[in-house]
């Protein structure tokens, strides 16, 4: 993991490192977009337009792979280890089927 600060320093958490590659690829892909189209000599609608349009197709994949993807990967994990918690819990709870009746003579 990427660390900061000092040799021995704490990682960068991964909610952390989503957030800055997902940030610094909007600014790259922005920028490059915009110098791409000033290339161009669009009036400002259309050139809005393309802009927006290119901005959402280039970080579209950005966001599921660096967002969605660790996203429900995590979720899966932990409904998984939910489940085998349950299923340990569930020999404990089913022992007992109720009261016993014993009667001495």
């Amino acid at each position: 993991m990427l660390n900061l600060g000092a040799p021995g320093g704490a990682p960068i958490s991964l909610p952390t490192k989503a957030t800055l590659v997902v940030g610094a690829s909007i600014f790259a892909v922005e920028l490059a977009i915009m110098l791409v189209l000033s290339l161009f000599r669009l009036p400002a609608l259309p050139e809005t337009v393309v802009d927006a349009a290119s901005l959402l197709l280039v970080v579209t994949p950005i966001l599921y792979a660096f967002i969605l993807r660790p996203l429900t990967a995590e979720i899966s994990a932990r409904k998984k280890a939910e489940s085998e918690l349950r299923e340990q819990a569930a020999p404990a709870t089913r022992h007992d089927s109720g009261p016993r009746i014993v009667r001495y003579s």
